[in-house]
């Protein structure tokens, strides 16, 4: 007669089949695991060069899911903490073969310019992973010229697609901004990957970055919105963008204006350099167009703008508005060419930045009344005739050499002119406090005693020869002092 087993050893039997069952998928996740480390460091050697693995940890059921821990590309500059994969069954049977996600934490990319470019044979077995992951990556480009500090890009947020050889992966990244704070946006496609000089890998895309607080700068103010496109290749990128500020400020003004700026730029891997090729910058009724670059400079941490300004079609007001306090600015056509450079260092801008160029003003006239006038009056007396001089408004031409440091603007000389006399002043105008301190001479085409009427006049005669001078009615010194909003003006 058959006897029915006890239900114990039903449970018994099916405990021991599960246990074995585990010790099976134990042993073979290690061997699996053993295997795919030898796989993995063979795959980076023969992809990217010398590789090596610290350890990789694999369970199989019920998505294949690894671990490698501690990886190093030496020869491409590639390094991570760990890498989290996860594939499913039917894509590591296909050809080629499929990983659904892998996620990277602590990557870090050396891009080295400098560095021997080295042919690594063959690819191996082709790889296509769906989705990469890697958060909080750190960038560097280091320039092929040796002292020159490396390009380095924090990447908040890294998500690349359809990463495998020969192709060009779509990307979404977010790259924090230290200065001015704010978080860039930035979306398109990088490879397909050069694996013997990174740097050559092609790279193209788009930007946004909103809501930047120029503030952080000392003498300046504003909020920055800006857009563009890049491409070239990861060593070597051209971009093309605009950014616009609505209530641009510089301090020593006070005044906001709608600051907007358009851009053609080149970061160089090669030299670590951005070059600006140019800039051009719109407010109010004047445009400026800059070239040149941020560079390094020698023995100074941190990089300076360097660049070589011009202004064709300006006006007087607008750079009187956006860097004086003035409400009754001086206006007129102005033209000028510039160097400017504003070196690193938590210094206000006004402060720090330094010009050497030369300026024209065509038709200026004085905003102030008061200043006006005693042109007006100059110009009357200096063509011989004081009584109508203060009655009728004249136009003035200016023009000369400037330097400008430490807030100090140094005209060396300034030529300035009405109808009747030519003046010629050396000497410094300070920004922040608007003072004045100017010696030169003014040559009339009247006589010192046809700049008066009356009694005065009559004596002045006998001084006349002392002033005629080089064909002048006269040439008399004079000194400009006190502050532009009240000058002071006297004989030398």
């Amino acid at each position: 007669m058959k006897r029915d087993w006890p239900g114990w050893r039903w449970v018994a039997l099916a405990a021991l089949g599960i246990a074995l069952i585990a010790v099976g998928l134990r042993f073979a996740s290690q061997m699996v695991g053993s295997r795919l480390k030898t796989e993995l460091e063979q795959g980076l050697r023969d992809r990217f060069g010398s590789a090596t693995v610290g350890s990789v940890q694999i369970s199989l059921f019920p998505r294949v899911h690894a671990t490698a821990k501690d990886v190093v590309v030496e020869q491409s500059g590639v390094r991570f903490d760990r890498a989290d994969v996860s594939a499913g069954w039917f894509g590591l049977l296909s050809t080629p073969r499929r990983v659904g996600r892998v996620t990277l934490e602590g990557l870090r990319v050396d891009v080295d310019r400098g560095r021997e470019k080295r042919s690594h044979g063959s690819v191996g077995k082709e790889w296509v992973i769906d989705e990469i992951i890697a958060d909080g990556t750190q960038l560097r480009i280091i320039p092929k010229v040796k002292g020159k500090s490396p390009l380095e890009f924090d990447i908040y947020k890294l998500t690349l697609n359809s990463a495998g050889p020969g192709r060009a992966m779509k990307y979404r990244a977010e790259l924090r901004n230290a200065k001015p704070p704010g978080v860039i946006h930035a979306t398109g496609t990088f490879g397909p990957l050069i694996t013997d000089d990174f740097g050559e890998t092609p790279l193209t895309g788009e930007y946004t970055f909103r809501d930047a607080d120029l503030g952080v700068f000392k003498g300046i103010s504003g909020t920055l919105a800006s857009t563009g496109k890049f491409e070239g290749v990861l060593g070597r990128i051209v971009a093309d963008g605009t950014t616009d500020v609505p209530n641009f400020i510089v301090q020593s003004g006070g005044n906001p204006v709608h600051l907007k700026v358009q851009y053609h730029s080149v970061i160089d891997g090669t030299n670590g350099e951005t070059l600006l090729e140019p800039v051009r910058a719109h407010f109010l009724k004047s445009d400026v167009e800059c070239k040149g670059g941020i560079v390094e400079t020698e023995g100074v941490k941190g990089k300076t703008v360097d660049l070589n300004c011009r202004v064709d079609k300006g006006r007087l007001e607008d750079m009187m508005v956006l860097a004086t306090k003035t409400k009754e600015p001086m206006t007129g056509a102005i033209r000028f060419n510039t160097k400017l450079v504003i070196p690193p260092g938590d210094v206000e801008v006004m402060r720090k930045m330094r010009l050497d160029g030369k300026f024209d003003v065509d038709n200026a006239r004085f905003g102030m009344a008061g200043v006006q006038s005693k042109v007006n009056e100059l110009s009357g007396r200096a063509s011989g005739n004081p009584e109508a001089g203060a009655t009728k408004d004249v136009v003035s031409d200016l023009g000369g050499r400037f330097k400008m440091g430490g807030g100090v603007i140094g005209l060396q000389p300034v030529q300035f002119s009405v109808p009747g006399a030519f003046i010629q002043l050396s000497g410094t105008y300070d920004v922040p406090t608007e003072g004045l301190d100017f010696r030169g001479t003014a040559r009339t085409n009247a006589k010192v005693s046809e700049m008066t009427t009356g009694v005065k006049s009559f004596f002045l005669k006998a001084v006349d020869p002392f002033f005629k001078k080089q064909g002048a009615g006269a040439v008399i010194p004079l000194r400009i002092t006190g502050t532009r909003g009240k000058p002071s003006f006297g004989l030398k």
